[in-house]
């Protein structure tokens, strides 16, 4: 096997959004070559990095519901109750589109992953975690920011990141726990 390419291994931490499409192959080494490395895979339409979540071995549907994402029974402790606050468990986040991806429950646990966040109607993982291999899976959940308008539905959280010290809402210590968890992982070599 080749090695990744230079630049991605001078970093502990990547986030493989829409923009580009890498080798899986140099992706799915460069998370298994150091313990400290995070991995996170956006998953949306049905070839938002398909490449690397077959690689992965991760099977994925593309969805359109306009429910919110439920917090999953199952979902971390460390996440869940974190440095930056405990979420409620009656957390309903709403991404800033109705379109999606999800990992069906019975896929995520035969590929070790937990759910933290489900889909609303059809309860596949849109936000997971493989705590072993320290793989963040996300289905188009903004874990950066989200606009609080056009599709906010009474009762739902949305991620605000114009107020970055605060964490009143579940959304925002949810999402800000998930980054520390990130930030501990990749700090502990």
């Amino acid at each position: 096997m080749r090695s990744p390419p230079l630049l991605i291994s001078a970093f502990d931490v990547v986030y493989l959004t829409y923009a580009g499409n890498p080798a899986p192959a140099h992706v799915i080494h460069w998370v298994d070559d150091r313990p400290n490395r995070v991995l996170i895979v956006q998953y949306d339409t049905n070839n938002t990095n398909k490449a690397t979540m077959d690689a992965l071995g991760v099977p994925f549907q593309h969805k359109s519901d306009v429910k919110p994402y439920l917090l999953h029974p199952e979902a971390p402790a460390g996440i869940v109750d974190g440095p930056f606050g405990v979420v409620s468990s009656s957390l309903q986040f709403r991404c800033y589109d109705t379109t999606h991806g999800e990992i069906t429950l019975e896929d995520a646990r035969a590929n070790n992953i937990t759910p933290i966040l489900v889909g609303g109607t059809t309860g596949g993982v849109v936000l997971g975690v493989d705590l072993d291999r320290h793989i963040v899976y996300s289905g188009d959940i903004d874990l950066y920011y989200s606009d609080k308008g056009g599709n906010a539905t009474q009762g739902t959280e949305w991620l605000n990141t114009s107020t970055l010290v605060d964490t009143s809402s579940n959304a925002e210590k949810l999402i800000f726990n998930l980054w520390a968890w990130i930030a501990e992982v990749a700090l502990s070599e």
